[in-house]
């Protein structure tokens, strides 16, 4: 690059430098980048998380730009995912059935299919991590007041096991005595 650089500066500086940057020849991981990979595909809280898992420093910006678009440690974990099947479409495929999980359960000697709920619940967390992931809807981290806020009401129902009487959200409906 110099040479050309002396090229440009020998004609009046009216030449443009068409020296191609260099490129990054891959990368075979190192064990402790095969470790944070495993931290991450095993479902580490975070890149922080699975950072520090490994043994590396949580703020290492070389290593936060290795696993972004086009890093090595990205094209890694993107061939070890394809490798093992686990393309996008399948893996979304697979999670959308999750949300309508059933599981069958016996009840008084009465075979009955019901809701897993579990499971729903666990595929409802991913497809949120996802969506958030993919910016669609605010990260948690992103301060007090930015965030989306949930408000979950729980509504329970049935007879008080002290009165007997049937109540509904807190309030007496009626008495069974």
């Amino acid at each position: 690059m110099a040479m050309d650089h002396l090229d440009a500066m020998a004609d009046g500086g009216s030449s443009v430098c068409t020296k191609e940057p260099k490129t990054r020849a891959p990368r075979t991981p190192r064990p402790r980048e095969m470790k944070l990979l495993n931290a991450i595909v095993e479902g580490a809280p975070s890149l922080s998380a699975a950072m520090r898992i490994a043994g590396f420093k949580e703020d290492s910006s070389a290593i936060r730009e290795r696993l972004e678009q086009g890093g090595d440690l990205r094209e890694t974990l993107d061939k070890a995912l394809t490798d093992a099947g686990l393309t996008l479409p399948t893996t979304l495929q697979r999670l959308s059935l999750k949300l309508d999980a059933k599981r069958h359960q016996t009840i008084a000697g009465v075979a009955t299919i019901t809701d897993d709920n579990d499971a729903q619940l666990r595929a409802i967390e991913n497809t949120l991590k996802l969506h958030e992931r993919a910016g669609r809807i605010p990260a948690a981290q992103e301060g007090p007041g930015s965030g989306a806020h949930i408000t979950v009401n729980v509504m329970t129902w049935g007879e008080s096991v002290a009165t007997g009487a049937k109540i509904i959200e807190g309030e007496k409906v009626s008495d069974s005595k």
